[in-house]
């Protein structure tokens, strides 16, 4: 009882924390999108009333998540894309020469230290490293003195080198067979078009801002620990078994989770124009993608199936792994009750006019997420009460 009403504080705690953000900052624009979606009739037209109010949403989503450091978030997407590319190009090779899959921790591992090593090659200025063009007559003295130049030297040295530390670590855990060594030095040269493809990916293709993204996994991951706790302690029993290499199953997770941000935000965006049936279809693929990105990572770092379903109902040998499973559908989680918030204060909202003390701060078109936000508290709240009838020992 006790975890769960810790639980309830910190979702409360988040939803205020955001509600009071997005009031402050909140543009007339949106304001105006926000309160027209509370105050357009549902029965008259659902599809038109989910369609504002999924666009007040996206709104309030981008102010959150919108790029703030565009060089920094661009690098940190192609680490992420480059790890899960890096990962099914290294189950291809394995299948390929007929090498056995190593422990997950070690593959992912591999994947991360090659991923970081990949992105760095990506921001070196090879023009100015190598004399090229407008930098050939430059005098190498000069150019020491160039962030830039100091800068691609710093990139490229570190590129090498992990990549060097990936290809001795792969070889030193799968033994030095001439098999083995033509799989390393296939799997080293397919990494170049993954950079190549991995560069070509439109920065409008990843509006989110991958640090608020990892930073609200992280928050959710915390949640669901403190709703959950034997499953969290049973990851603290695991990383004294492993080590720290467990941390890169939760680091891949917790990219996975930014991924599913992605996810979500697209599929909320081709679903306007969309009738009331094709909005229903697009939430519950929306569900099945979240779910589907998630078992991605599993498919491809050697997971036991098994072991997997137990954890997603925290159960079995590593129940912890169930809370990284289900911090995937974070976004997912935030839209419903939104919408439930929204779809509640629509049928109550006439109540609010009555009660002149409250109408000034409940005013609904000077400050609509307000009522939004005391409206997702209910629901949540009402949500965590029903969660703790139902898990009440009989």
């Amino acid at each position: 009882m006790f975890s769960l009403l810790m639980s309830w504080l910190g979702v409360t705690g988040t939803i205020v924390t955001m509600g009071a953000a997005a009031d402050t900052w909140l543009v007339e624009d949106v304001r105006i999108k926000l309160s027209e979606s509370l105050a357009t009739q549902f029965r008259s037209n659902p599809a038109k009333w989910f369609h504002s109010v999924e666009t007040a949403f996206t709104a309030i989503f981008d102010y959150f998540y919108k790029w703030r450091r565009p060089e920094l978030s661009r690098i940190i997407w192609r680490g992420i894309l480059l790890t899960y590319l890096i990962l099914i190009l290294a189950r291809i090779v394995l299948r390929t020469f007929e090498i056995q899959v190593p422990a997950m921790e070690k593959i992912l591992v591999i994947a991360f230290v090659i991923a970081i090593g990949l992105t760095l090659i990506l921001q070196v200025d090879f023009n100015l490293l190598l004399r090229r063009e407008t930098y050939s007559d430059t005098p190498l003295r000069i150019l020491i003195r160039n962030k830039q130049f100091a800068m691609s030297v710093i990139m490229a040295t570190l590129s090498v080198t992990l990549y060097t530390f990936a290809s001795i670590m792969t070889a030193h855990g799968m033994g030095m067979t001439f098999k083995n060594i033509a799989a390393i030095t296939f799997g080293s040269g397919i990494g170049v078009p993954a950079v190549v493809a991995i560069s070509r990916v439109n920065d409008k293709y990843m509006p989110v801002s991958p640090l608020r993204a990892i930073a609200s996994s992280m928050i959710f991951i915390g949640l669901l620990a403190l709703m959950f706790p034997s499953a969290a302690n049973s990851f603290v029993v695991d990383f004294e078994k492993v080590g720290p290499l467990i941390l890169a199953t939760v680091a891949f997770n917790i990219f996975g989770d930014a991924i599913s941000l992605l996810e979500t935000r697209w599929v909320l965006t081709l679903s306007r124009g969309l009738p009331i049936l094709g909005i229903l279809g697009v939430l519950i693929a929306d569900l099945l993608l979240s779910g589907l990105i998630y078992l991605v990572l599993p498919g491809i770092s050697n997971v036991n199936w098994v072991n997997l379903i137990s954890a997603i109902k925290f159960q079995g040998s590593e129940p912890w792994i169930g809370i990284l499973f289900w911090s995937t559908f974070f976004t997912s989680f935030l839209f419903y009750l939104f919408v439930i918030a929204v779809l509640l204060l629509r049928l109550i909202a006439p109540l609010v006019k009555f009660v002149n003390k409250l109408d000034d701060w409940f005013a609904l078109y000077q400050h609509p997420v307000r009522l939004i936000t005391v409206a997702m508290i209910f629901v949540e709240t009402v949500g965590f009460v029903i969660y703790g009838l139902l898990c009440r020992p009989i």
